[in-house]
């Protein structure tokens, strides 16, 4: 199921204006920035994991976030790229996106009723 599917069948599409997406967007973003906004910069080794025993439960450490906070961080991830995606597509700039990602590659775009297939040839 696309994304565009997901809002058609939950009739959400009337909401999804660019100006409703972004603000769901900042929203979202906002959920990210609570989690990370005490952490600090401080000993956070980018391949650093460090695994305890608490009150006799195994505890995992990544770049300092425990296994909760990291499965907080896929999903929140998860929203803004979700609405990142949508905006793409309701304002319709894939083939402008997809030029600033690969500036050195031609990118043609085929529109159907309900998708886009992108297919990116090599210069």
């Amino acid at each position: 199921m696309t994304i565009q599917d997901f809002a058609t069948e939950r009739q959400w599409t009337k909401f999804h204006t660019p100006r409703n997406l972004v603000l769901a967007l900042l929203g979202e973003v906002g959920e990210l920035a609570e989690i990370v906004q005490w952490k600090g910069d401080d000993g956070y080794d980018v391949l650093d994991e460090k695994k305890t025993v608490e009150g006799g439960d195994l505890r995992v450490e990544r770049l300092g976030f425990s296994v909760v906070e990291l499965d907080q961080l896929a999903q929140e991830l998860a929203d803004v790229s979700i609405y990142l995606l949508r905006l793409v597509s309701v304002i319709d700039v894939t083939d402008r996106l997809m030029k600033h990602l690969h500036p050195s590659e031609t990118t043609t775009t085929t529109t159907t009723s309900s998708s886009s297939i992108n297919i990116v040839d090599q210069q």
